[in-house]
Formats: structure tokens, C-alpha cells, sequence
């Protein structure tokens, strides 16, 4: 698992166009076992987003709604 961590606030729907950027740490590992830092401070961009839907305050959830990646 990899996990990129950006190394100042930013808005997820402002870096998701082709010419946004922004600058992260890379972790190798589960945050919540044992993580490496293996990157920092690195230039990154956001190419190909999968799926994106905005919160809505006041929304539940549905647990019936899934997005599933992979095989």
C-alpha cells in the first residue's frame, strides 16, 4: 500500500486538471501499522481520477451504492 500525502492544504477539485500540481510525501505501508516515508516534499500531479462525487452536507450514506476497482 502507498499512500501520498500532500505536504500543505489543498483542495481535491482544484488539483484534478491537467495543469494543477502540488507537493506530497510518499509512504510505503499502512498508516495504522508500520509506515515508511520513502519520498518528501515531491512535485505530484493528479492525471486520471477514477471516481469523484462531491459531500453533501445533511446526506446519508446508502449502503447499497459501492464503487469497486480491481479484479
Amino acid at each position: 500500500m502507498y499512500t501520498v500525502a500532500p505536504v500543505a492544504r489543498w483542495v481535491f477539485p482544484t488539483v484534478i486538471n491537467d495543469s494543477a500540481t502540488f507537493c506530497a510525501d510518499l509512504y510505503r505501508g499502512h498508516f495504522e501499522r508500520e509506515v515508511v516515508r520513502i519520498a518528501s516534499n515531491q512535485l505530484s500531479a493528479a492525471r486520471q481520477v477514477r471516481a469523484f462525487r462531491r459531500f453533501s452536507s445533511g446526506r446519508t450514506a446508502d449502503p447499497k451504492r459501492w464503487i469497486a476497482f480491481g479484479a
